[in-house]
């Protein structure tokens, strides 16, 4: 269905032209690239409102209207929307505060923004960030926002790090978030359902300038090393300063050749105590020493740190799908990652277009990152458990003969093949695709977050990615 040209008019009311995105405008292609293609289904305009005046009218006629809509952040999990886009990139603000150690800044930033904005104006100091500078700040806040610091600091969303944010609803209201405590509980992991957030309050930390991490490449024949090594340091790590990324995906160029894509191991490792730690006993020297291993650590600062993810930016435009389940670390046997390489190999086996879009991220999180809410009904999702995120990912190129079912059937299926103690509940709600149980996911919170939805957007028209239906 076409956008009523009375649609247009009123949109035109409240809006200049600098903030309408056509899309013959030669903004458009950057103002629609989303993380993945099948979430984009190219909206009719993309509304980019430069002021909370101008997003209040637009936020409120939206939510009035039958017009399919969506809010952008980063672009990385927010589903698309047939008539409207409504991007937040001009809410770019940012100010720090020396005296309470705080940062307000603009929901509409990547955190690769903030982490240089935090480098030049509170140098020695970190926002949990992202560990890809890519991210959009609000889609991820919203729903927990995990960090390389988060070991120590908890997530960006707990209490004591999310601490206010500015809040334009549906019905138009503007308010800061901490004058209606039940919203901003929700907001603390209960993603974009309950209004539109233009800027956040945030802790920031104290940190070291000298960390010790990147990648260590190793050859496919190290699969079963990689995997004995890794399950025998999560045993005994219990260090919140350690953290680190286990990739499995296919590391060679695309070539012309018939060759069957096969599943490459990668870690990029993260140790905030130093190089001298990171490469001992107490660190990472049981992955160094594997055979065959490639050191291409350094010692870097944080957003050094989340600029080494960058490079995951290519994937994006592909036809992707993600899972984000979560496993305990009893799970993480001496299997654990060869189950994950046999997962990427099926994968390919059911569908070749597979190969290129395909990978899997086990991050392993220091033990206060999902542990620091203070309980399961402090913030809108109940992490307590010391656990880590299996970040499912399975894509193909844009065109390739690949079914959607495929790929979700694939997803569904992924968690218990890698990690046979998963539970259903067990999820970050980031990525979800429609087979997770929210109920579950989100416990005894969900019937109060519902409750909370009801109020604020009765209607349910924020509906996009995670959704809370109204009762």
């Amino acid at each position: 269905m076409a956008l009523p040209s009375e649609g247009r008019t009123t949109i035109r009311s409240f809006l200049t032209d600098e903030e309408i995105i056509e899309p013959t405008s030669d903004r458009y292609a950057s103002a629609t690239d989303f993380w993945t293609a099948y979430k984009n289904p190219k909206p009719q305009l993309v509304l980019r409102p430069k002021s909370l005046p101008a997003l209040q009218k637009t936020v409120q006629y939206l939510c009035a209207s039958d017009l399919d809509f969506s809010v952008r952040s980063g672009g990385n999990n927010t589903s698309g929307a047939k008539h409207v886009q409504l991007s937040m990139s001009a809410f770019d603000s940012f100010e720090f505060d020396q005296d309470s150690e705080t940062v307000t800044i603009g929901a509409g930033q990547t955190w690769g923004e903030v982490d240089r904005k935090v480098e030049e104006a509170a140098p020695g100091y970190t926002v949990l960030s992202t560990r890809v500078p890519f991210v959009g700040v609000a889609g991820s806040l919203l729903l927990g926002g995990m960090s390389w610091f988060s070991g120590e600091h908890g997530l960006c969303s707990d209490p004591h790090n999310l601490l206010d944010a500015h809040v334009v609803l549906p019905d138009g209201r503007m308010l800061w978030a901490s004058t209606e405590p039940d919203l901003l509980w929700a907001l603390r992991g209960g993603g974009g359902n309950f209004g539109v957030v233009s800027a956040f309050k945030v802790k920031v930390h104290r940190c070291p300038q000298k960390i010790h991490a990147g990648t260590i490449a190793f050859p496919k024949t190290a699969m079963k090393a990689v995997s004995q090594g890794l399950s025998d340091f999560m045993k005994r790590c219990t260090d919140p300063k350690l953290g680190a990324h286990v990739i499995v995906m296919n590391f060679d160029p695309p070539t012309d050749t018939d060759d069957v894509p096969q599943p490459g191991i990668a870690i990029i490792i993260f140790d905030s105590h130093g190089e001298e730690h990171g490469r001992s006993e107490l660190g990472f020297k049981w992955a160094f020493d594997i055979e065959g291993a490639v050191d291409m650590t350094k010692v870097m600062n944080i957003r050094e740190v989340n600029e080494e993810g960058a490079s995951l930016r290519s994937l994006a435009g592909n036809t992707i799908m993600l899972s984000s389940p979560l496993v305990d670390t009893s799970s993480i046997d001496p299997d654990f990652v060869v189950r994950i390489a046999k997962f990427y190999e099926q994968a390919v086996e059911a569908n070749k277009a597979l190969g290129s879009g395909t990978l899997v991220v086990l991050e392993v999180l220091g033990k206060g990152a999902l542990t620091s809410s203070g309980g399961p009904n402090m913030t809108a999702w109940p992490h307590t458990k010391p656990q880590h995120v299996l970040q499912l990912v399975v894509g193909h190129p844009p065109g390739a003969d690949c079914s959607q079912e495929l790929a979700l059937g694939l997803l569904e299926k992924a968690p218990t093949q890698i990690c046979p103690s998963h539970k259903p509940g067990e999820y970050w709600p980031a990525f979800i695709n429609g087979s997770e149980d929210l109920n579950q996911i989100f416990g005894p919170n969900y019937e109060r977050l519902r409750h909370i939805k009801t109020k604020y957007d009765p209607k349910g028209r924020l509906n996009k990615g995670l959704f809370i239906p109204p009762f």
